[in-house]
């Protein structure tokens, strides 16, 4: 994972965080990299996160950008305050069918 000038106590609440909630590993969410006000997330494309029609499933798509936008506005953060999404949209370009989903949030 890169990280950038955030300070160790950042760094380790933002990498914990994934391994606390069981949604995010049964997705396979992965910190990619985490900097001040912007982060990278990911996950690879496997069989249980598509749909019928062979595409990754909306949700699970919107599970990552929801997120990525967390820790972001997470890393701006003082390390005692919490964050929650109260609105999401999102506007689908493409299907995803193979390979590696990333999302970054600044």
């Amino acid at each position: 994972m890169k990280t950038g000038m955030l300070d160790p106590a950042h760094i380790e609440r933002l990498s914990s965080a994934l391994d606390s909630v069981p949604f995010a590993r049964f997705l396979g969410i992965e910190l990619e990299a985490i900097d001040s006000g912007i982060a990278t997330l990911a996950f690879d494309i496997k069989p249980e996160l598509k749909q019928n029609h062979g595409v990754v499933h909306g949700g699970a798509i919107a599970s990552l950008i929801d997120s990525a936008t967390a820790f972001a506005i997470i890393s701006l953060l003082p390390t005692n305050e919490h964050a929650t999404t109260v609105d999401l949209t999102i506007s689908y370009l493409r299907p995803l069918t193979q390979g590696r989903a990333r999302a970054v949030a600044r």
